[in-house]
């Protein structure tokens, strides 16, 4: 019942464009976090930048606004780039306040997750991996962890560091020089 009374709720607040997000989540937010969220779904296309001073809590303001997108059905999967130092933070905050899990992936961990969803895609394809690497089909092999299934469809929220990222796509570019 408590499911069906949610609904009503959230229902309710939609037709009478109330934000969700402060009302669901067990943060107190403050007026320009308020501001902030209700400017940045104020348009068909959410892109809002949060540029705030340190301390002013733009992590907040970013699970407000997360939080109201996915309420109202406009978001499924989250993907937050933050400095590595501020992972932990990122996964703790969201986890306590807006009761949201995030998965953090780093540089290794995307090479380890490339690597196992390539396997698992040749697997689910027939091929024999184990003896993969000393066959005619390591070329293919190689061709599908390149260009292959992406790790980050492999979690709905992910964390990653800005390094990461940048690690990523030197990577892709290496990839792509030796290819032409």
């Amino acid at each position: 019942m408590t499911y069906l009374a949610a609904a009503a709720r959230v229902a309710d607040a939609l037709t009478q464009e109330v934000l969700l997000a402060p009302i669901e989540s067990s943060v107190i937010p403050l007026p320009h976090q308020i501001r902030a969220l209700s400017r940045a779904i104020s348009s068909d296309r959410v892109r809002y930048l949060l540029a705030d001073e340190v301390g002013l809590g733009k992590t907040i303001e970013a699970g407000l606004i997360m939080r109201e997108l996915k309420l109202r059905g406009l978001v499924r999967r989250t993907l937050v780039i933050a400095p590595k130092g501020l992972i932990t933070q990122w996964i703790a905050e969201m986890a306590v306040h807006f009761n949201e899990q995030f998965h953090p992936i780093m540089s290794d961990d995307y090479r380890s997750l490339k690597r196992i969803t390539a396997i698992h895609s040749d697997e689910s394809r027939g091929l024999r991996t184990e003896y993969l690497e000393n066959s005619s089909l390591s070329t293919q092999s190689a061709a599908l962890r390149r260009d292959g299934p992406n790790p980050f469809r492999m979690f709905e929220q992910i964390v990653v560091s800005m390094d990461s990222v940048k690690a990523v796509r030197r990577t892709r570019r290496r990839g792509s020089a030796s290819r032409t």
